[in-house]
């Protein structure tokens, strides 16, 4: 399985076989992690993998799940850190599925330790061995469908339709699906909706989930042999929009 493939079959997993899991599939995880590139030179990033005995003491009495590992991202605190955090881990997530290992966000990566190099924890990733099977069709998942969340203005070609289709897989917190997409000249305008209420902590994971849906759109140009380029269009992100804010656009080289 690759990580398009992985998308379509990828659900949360909240129960574990609390099991080690081969230093060898850690290291590999770690590599992968350590080779993407950030959204902007700007940010700096780390990563750690951390056991269930290392936080164990922060978790026991909590809601959060208990899994055999933890992935933190590690983040310069930045206008994008957020998004940047999302874009990285929706991309290792992928990674981790196509591997055969079951995988859970988790918003708690400050409960799990302390930042370090001037970096804060942003955002983890609970993952190891599923207790059951774990794929699923991606018929069964719960997502708004294209027509709500997506405008085209001309004719697309069928590859650029499975683009943001795979994108509308993409998780997210309490399956809010922040993400709205604009189909025109051959580029993908990208857009988060804004939250209704002024509340800081609810629209910083709606820019991690547009940002995770932005690692989707990536992992799917990848898969159609697209060349996709991140720009910010000025003329975009000059407006002011009432209900969602201009986040990026990717284009084809």
């Amino acid at each position: 399985m690759n990580l398009y493939e992985g998308i379509f079959e990828r659900q949360s997993i909240r129960h574990y076989r609390m099991e080690a899991l081969d230093t060898k599939i850690i290291n590999n995880i770690l590599n992968y992690a350590s080779h993407l590139e950030n959204l902007s030179d700007g940010v700096r990033t780390g990563f750690r993998v951390l056991t269930w005995q290392n936080v164990k003491k922060h978790l026991m009495g909590t809601l959060h799940i208990k899994a055999p590992y933890y992935l933190v991202l590690f983040s310069d605190v930045v206008e994008e850190s957020m998004l940047n955090a999302g874009y990285l881990l929706g991309q290792i997530d992928l990674y981790m599925v196509s591997r055969g290992l079951g995988t859970c966000f988790f918003n708690g990566a400050r409960l799990l330790c302390d930042g370090e190099n001037g970096l804060v924890p942003i955002m983890a990733i609970g993952f190891g061995r599923p207790e059951r099977q774990y794929y699923r069709s991606s018929k069964r998942t719960k997502r708004l469908p294209l027509s709500e969340i997506c405008t085209i203005k001309e004719e697309v070609s069928e590859e650029e339709r499975c683009i943001v289709e795979a994108a509308r897989l993409a998780p997210s917190s309490m399956n809010n699906q922040p993400w709205r997409f604009v189909l025109y000249n051959g580029r993908i305008h990208l857009f988060c909706k804004k939250n209704r209420l002024p509340v800081p902590g609810i629209q910083r994971l709606h820019f991690l989930d547009t940002g995770i849906a932005l690692a989707y759109l990536a992992v799917g140009a990848e898969e159609f042999w697209f060349n996709p380029e991140l720009i910010k269009v000025e003329n975009i992100s000059e407006k002011q929009f009432k209900r969602n804010e201009y986040v990026i656009t990717m284009r084809w080289k």
